[in-house]
């Protein structure tokens, strides 16, 4: 009996050797405590959301346009929107508002994807902050965003806006897994479980575009329930054959597309087009403003 005990001990202290190692090489430029990932406050509820999202989620203020005769616009995504690195003239939303002559609200939200977005339109977050009709919602997808509707970006995050589909295709809150979510080495696994998957299992691709649409589907939804007039545009900065396999049913359903690549003629790829972190800096939205804004004019 103390042999299985004390092989059980020396398994967990192995375990937390390694699970500290993998702390230590990810989390030290957040500065955050080891303790931390045991104390973080992980739960499905009203509270915690809108604790999380107060506190924790950091949005650009909106660029309005007094007593503008136009519907505004809203952009959500991920830093690309948000615009890290860069000052508010310098982002993507700034620029579209003063070729437009039209408010235009950003909530982009770092290392988060359109299942964030989703919290804030069921919480009602959104419509508090955006009260008049918009003419469009513009969703800026990235590859990345895949991953981030099944497991958080960063396994440290204190909150993990994840969702399923029911019976109607609506999406409910998971449930976070609790020994995984507070765990830097199993969070790391499942990291790595997911990229294996990705990388070889078609099955697995075919699921994750399938939650994908119905995560955008149910974001107009939700939008169109109180704004019925306003579209939803999915606006694909880099090119992926992975999302045009859904891309026509999107556009069945009224999704709009628009490709960077493919139909305004620019390759965000280039290093020119980017800040030492692959984050776009302003060159690039500098060129696609213009272009976007001179397509964006048909839905306004």
């Amino acid at each position: 009996m103390k042999k299985v005990f004390f092989n059980i001990l020396i398994m967990v202290a192995i375990f937390f050797i390694f699970d500290y190692t993998i702390y230590k090489i990810n989390i030290q430029k957040y500065n955050l405590p080891y303790s931390y990932m045991f104390t973080k406050k992980i739960a499905v509820s009203d509270e915690n959301d809108k604790d999380y999202i107060d506190n924790m989620l950091k949005f650009r203020e909106p660029n309005i346009v007094p007593n503008s005769d136009k519907k505004p616009i809203v952009f959500t995504g991920c830093s690309f929107v948000y615009g890290t690195g860069l000052t508010d003239k310098q982002t993507i939303t700034y620029k579209i508002s003063d070729l437009l002559n039209t408010s235009v609200y950003n909530f982009g939200m770092c290392s988060y994807g359109i299942n964030t977005f989703i919290t804030l339109l069921k919480m009602g977050i959104f419509f508090d902050k955006v009260k008049e009709e918009p003419s469009l919602v513009i969703y800026i997808y990235i590859g990345c965003h895949l991953k981030r509707i099944v497991m958080p970006n960063m396994y440290f995050e204190r909150n993990e806006f994840l969702y399923k589909p029911d019976r109607n295709n609506h999406l409910v809150r998971k449930r976070p897994p609790f020994i995984i979510s507070h765990s830097a080495l199993l969070s790391s696994i499942r990291s790595f479980i997911f990229d294996i998957n990705f990388e070889y299992n078609k099955q697995y691709q075919k699921y994750l575009l399938k939650l994908l649409k119905i995560h955008i589907l149910e974001a107009k939804r939700l939008i169109n329930e109180k704004y019925p007039d306003t579209k939803f545009l999915v606006l694909l900065y880099f090119d992926s054959p992975l999302f045009e396999q859904i891309a026509p049913d999107l556009e069945k359903e009224g999704i709009i597309i628009i490709r960077v690549i493919e139909e305004l003629g620019i390759d965000p790829h280039g290093p020119e087009y980017q800040l030492p972190d692959g984050h776009p800096n302003e060159k690039i939205w500098n060129e696609i403003a213009p272009l976007l804004a001179n397509r964006l004019k048909e839905y306004l």
